[in-house]
């Protein structure tokens, strides 16, 4: 056994010995494909308007930094809201046998760590764990507008709470609208309740996140209305669907913590019902699909090209989709029409039709076109796979000189925060 081994298991057993004189403090736990993070915060912002609690840290859901999340917990803490991530079969069980949560959250079940789990069934059977492990006196918080998750409902003895947009939701949203500036609205019913919701939330995909938040108050005993006015509080989670609006005019949308292929058409949708005079997305790595990147990379640019004035991809992979590899210093783009016939390469970026798109080797050349074609009144969406690409380079460079242009740095924190971002590494 190494001494790191060592280190954790101590930090485990210590960890087990402190949840079990924690007996006053109910335990959230929230699970699914995608959507912990932002579920998590809202859950924790609504039970903190009323009650005395904590969350974990940061998007951490697995491994040493639970059990350090869990060591922090104070006894006389009313709750503790912790996000559990999976990544293959039998990776959740430590978790739940640490956290033991009195109630549980599934947000959805989707395609996220495809090549672990072959799709919802298989990620169905893995977290479905953290809903057996409910006791009776329990609850759990299932969404019902995803089938998979609704049908957790028949694996637990523990209350269902659901929400969703279906009808049969105990918990149903009435009404929902995104319509950039506008922000995540909707009508929210329970029983005889019946409040309107203005979030600071961006896209219709987020409700999902926000009823959880509202049906977890709810089991704590807060009236609908008390959720939601905690709720309306509530920041978005940085880099999932954060607005930042730049002195220059720009608006950058930062969606650059993952993109997962089932999370574009849900993107692409808050960007078509958004008001703004020019509307384009910067794409990274795609991530998490069954069958060939071709196929889906192709997908992505007919939705996007078809609603968007401009669309940009970024890497290897997109390079390679396209058959092209024209990427020349002087104009370091590949431009495809709306229809997706190639074109020459095209010089002057200037006066051009709705539905372009440009293809860039680097985010470095990505970032040097778009110095110069963005402007005032532009909203821009960035999506991307986190480490690796690092899309928020383009955003940051234009408020500061960014000196690291590296394709491949293997830190998984964001730039923001990185000391490499300003020094002078050359690697583009």
């Amino acid at each position: 056994m190494t001494a790191d081994h060592a280190a954790g298991v101590d930090l485990l057993d210590a960890a087990l010995r402190h949840r079990a004189r924690l007996s006053n403090v109910v335990f959230v736990a929230v699970t699914g494909s995608c959507g912990k993070t932002t579920t998590k915060n809202l859950i924790a912002s609504v039970l903190a308007s009323r009650r005395r609690g904590s969350k974990s840290s940061g998007s951490n859901n697995c491994g040493i930094d639970v059990v350090k999340d869990v060591l922090a917990v104070h006894r006389d803490d009313d709750f503790f809201v912790q996000e559990l991530g999976a990544w293959g079969p039998g990776t959740l069980d430590a978790g739940i046998n640490l956290i033991r949560p009195h109630i549980a959250v599934v947000t959805n079940l989707r395609n996220d760590h495809y090549s672990a789990f072959h799709g919802p069934r298989g990620a169905q059977a893995e977290k479905a764990k953290l809903v057996v492990s409910l006791p009776s006196s329990g609850t759990a918080v299932l969404n019902w507008d995803d089938q998979y998750v609704r049908e957790l409902a028949g694996r637990t003895s523990a209350r269902i709470l659901s929400f969703g947009r279906n009808s049969q939701a105990q918990l149903r949203a009435l009404d929902v609208t995104s319509n950039w500036p506008a922000r995540l609205s909707f009508q929210a019913v329970h029983g005889r309740e019946r409040v309107y919701v203005r979030t600071r939330l961006l896209g219709e995909h987020l409700l999902g996140s926000a009823l959880s938040a509202l049906a977890v108050g709810l089991d704590f005993g807060l009236s609908l209305e008390e959720a939601a006015a905690a709720l309306q509080a509530a920041e978005p989670t940085p880099r999932r669907m954060m607005p930042t609006a730049h002195p220059d005019g720009v608006t950058f949308i930062r969606d650059d913590f993952k993109a997962t292929a089932d999370s574009v058409p849900e993107v692409l949708a808050f960007m078509r019902q958004a008001t703004a005079p020019r509307k384009m997305a910067v794409f990274g790595r795609i991530s998490d699909f069954p069958g060939r990147s071709r196929r889906v990379y192709t997908e992505v640019a007919e939705q996007a090209t078809a609603v968007l004035d401009t669309v940009v991809f970024i890497g290897d992979r997109a390079i390679d989709l396209w058959g092209k590899q024209h990427d020349t210093a002087a104009t370091a783009q590949l431009h495809l029409r709306h229809q997706l016939g190639f074109t020459e390469i095209e010089r002057d970026h200037r006066a051009r039709p709705p539905g372009d798109m440009f293809v860039f080797e680097s985010v470095w050349r990505a970032s040097r076109f778009l110095s110069s074609f963005l402007q005032a009144g532009d909203l821009v969406l960035l999506k991307g796979s986190g480490p690796a690409d690092h899309l928020e380079r383009i955003m940051l460079s234009r408020d500061k000189p960014v000196s690291c242009w590296l394709s491949r740095c293997g830190r998984v924190h964001c730039c923001d925060v990185c000391e490499l971002l300003t020094t002078s590494l050359q690697q583009r």
